[in-house]
């Protein structure tokens, strides 16, 4: 699966300047976005398209959930990917939480 940054919406993780000169946060896209209906599994794998020729491959590590822990409440809402650590240089690379919202 190919997805370009652009066809999605990106968050900026504004706790720290370090983290804004990066270029952290999180990149959302629905489900749909990437061909997949809603209540199915997306692919394990998505190759992202930073800028013209700067592709990175993010690999799907689980499932996201809205939790209220006073009320005791926990809601699906997507899958989380992380780039694959071939690609990944801590403190370097943007940390970037790509996020598959269940439509």
């Amino acid at each position: 699966m190919f997805v370009a940054y652009s066809d999605c919406t990106f968050h900026p993780d504004e706790s720290s300047p370090a983290a804004v000169a990066r270029g952290d946060g999180d990149l959302l896209v629905d489900a749909s976005g990437l061909g997949v209906a809603p209540g199915y599994v997306p692919p394990e794998v998505v190759a992202l398209e930073r800028a013209p020729g700067v592709v990175r491959r993010f690999e799907r590590c689980g499932r996201e959930y809205l939790v209220d822990s006073k009320a005791g409440t926990r809601v699906f809402v997507g899958w989380s990917y992380w780039e694959e650590c071939a690609t990944d240089v801590p403190g370097v690379t943007p940390c970037v939480n790509f996020k598959v919202r269940n439509d």
